[in-house]
């Protein structure tokens, strides 16, 4: 792994324990728990998907069964996930430009341009698709509705994701019309 990610890496596992520190000293109180090596925060499952991703980045073979896309999501849900939902979370506004953010989009566009040659969609396929304005469609991904892969900062769509979009919105519009 190159210099710069695994400093990333290990900014972000750093960065997790604190806060799980955090959570378990203010949910229980008097609780402290003991402060992790790096190298076994490394050997953690969170430093071996993080670990995976950046190798990924960098050209090498994806390490687990399934694809890069694994370790992105569970990657997303130990940093951003939702309490209350088994497989929810919430990327913040601009994710794409932080550090981590780069190197997870890196990744993935190595994927779909490797794995899923030409399923990527752009804005404008989005919005001759739905007939709806560029401001929509990046409102939808704002809500966590459509998940964007970004090119710089272009947002770029899986044609799979987009099509289980439409599904869901046609089932709901049905619903709404019953």
């Amino acid at each position: 792994m190159t210099p710069n990610h695994q400093q990333i890496v290990d900014a972000v596992l750093t960065a997790m324990q604190r806060r799980v520190h955090e959570l378990v000293a203010d949910c229980q109180r008097g609780t402290m728990l003991s402060e992790q090596p790096l190298a076994s925060l490394r050997d953690s499952p969170l430093g071996g998907h993080l670990a995976a991703i950046a190798h990924y980045a960098e050209g090498y073979a994806y390490p687990y069964e399934g694809d890069v896309r694994a370790s992105v999501s569970f990657l997303a849900r130990c940093l951003y996930g939702d309490s209350l939902a088994a497989r929810g979370f919430r990327l913040p506004p601009k994710w794409q430009r932080s550090t981590v953010g780069q190197v997870v989009h890196a990744a993935l566009l190595r994927f779909y341009d490797q794995e899923r040659p030409g399923q990527l969609l752009t804005v404008t396929d989005l919005r001759k698709l739905f007939g709806v304005r560029r401001q929509t469609v990046h409102q939808w991904i704002d809500d966590g509705l459509l998940f964007a892969v970004y090119r710089g900062d272009t947002p770029l769509f899986y044609q799979k994701d987009v099509t289980r979009f439409q599904q869901a919105r046609t089932h709901k519009q049905q619903k709404s019309v019953n």
